[in-house]
């Protein structure tokens, strides 16, 4: 009986019942997952959920029939490869800045902090601390001046523009080597009052070349506002590196802190990009 039903069917008429049992499949697969993953022992179901599937629909249109076939692909993005790209694509948006105190025989470079690039004109935020000044034996100041070390290697110097106060930020503007432009990428900042327990984070930083920690969002500090907007965020691994300036990422690749200011001795802190980027703005209105 079915099989006569099945031949008096027109091809657009089979093209659809076979998208209609395939659709049913679906669901009853997925209902019969959930399932399994209930009773599933946590280890595995921690080891599946850091796979991230994405299903992408493509519309065919057949030569010979009237109707369209819509066909799926699943492409599967572990959340190793997210980790990969998400620090690569800051590869070039990150510097080492080196303050240089002293001149002739007594001139000395120290490795500070670490730098992110704000904009493709050179300017480059970094803790406030990196400004910290020596002084010889009978109480002067140290003569002093700052290097950007760049990811290819190269060196730039730092001209400095100014200081938040109230974030610990400190702003500089880099200036390239004569007829040379600066290989380097601003950062794309994420919004920090966006982020979510237990989402997943990379610091960045290292004294020479990259170094990095991945964790999640441990908690987040907020304001008693009705926007809660984030101050802090904590994570549940320290930062990459020691220097002052370490950048947490997401896996998206965007920048959503920096290890700076008030936070700078506590390795697991870091002062949101929303913050950052307020602090940039006041430095750069207040230097015009």
């Amino acid at each position: 009986m079915i099989y006569a039903i099945m031949e008096g069917l027109t091809k657009q008429q089979l093209v659809l019942l076979a998208l209609l049992l395939s659709f049913v499949t679906s669901i009853a697969t997925g209902i019969v997952t959930v399932s399994l993953m209930e009773d599933a022992p946590k280890t595995m179901t921690q080891t599946i959920n850091r796979v991230i599937e994405k299903t992408v629909e493509r519309v065919v249109p057949a030569d010979s029939q009237k109707a369209s076939i819509v066909t799926k692909e699943t492409v599967i993005v572990r959340s190793d490869d997210l980790a990969v790209a998400a620090i690569e694509k800051n590869a070039k948006s990150i510097v080492r800045v080196k303050r240089v105190e002293g001149v002739g025989d007594k001139r000395n470079e120290v490795l500070v902090g670490i730098g992110i690039v704000i904009s493709k004109d050179g300017l480059i935020a970094a803790d406030a601390g990196v400004l910290e000044r020596q002084f010889d034996a009978y109480g002067s100041a140290i003569p002093r001046s700052f290097l950007a070390m760049l990811s290819g290697g190269a060196v730039a110097e730092l001209k400095f523009i100014g200081i938040d106060e109230e974030s610990g930020i400190s702003l500089f503007s880099a200036i390239s080597p004569a007829n040379t432009a600066l290989d380097i990428t601003p950062a794309e900042f994420g919004d920090a009052d966006k982020m979510k327990l237990g989402q997943t984070v990379i610091s960045i930083g290292g004294e020479k070349d990259n170094a990095v920690a991945t964790g999640i969002v441990a908690n987040l500090a907020q304001k008693e506002t009705p926007d809660k907007s984030v101050t802090a965020i904590y994570t549940d691994r320290e930062a990459a590196s020691s220097l002052s300036g370490t950048v947490l990422v997401n896996l998206t690749g965007e920048v959503i802190g920096i290890n700076a200011g008030p936070f700078r001795y506590e390795k697991s802190r870091y002062l949101p990009s929303t913050l950052l980027k307020s602090a940039v703005e006041r430095i750069k209105s207040a230097s015009r």
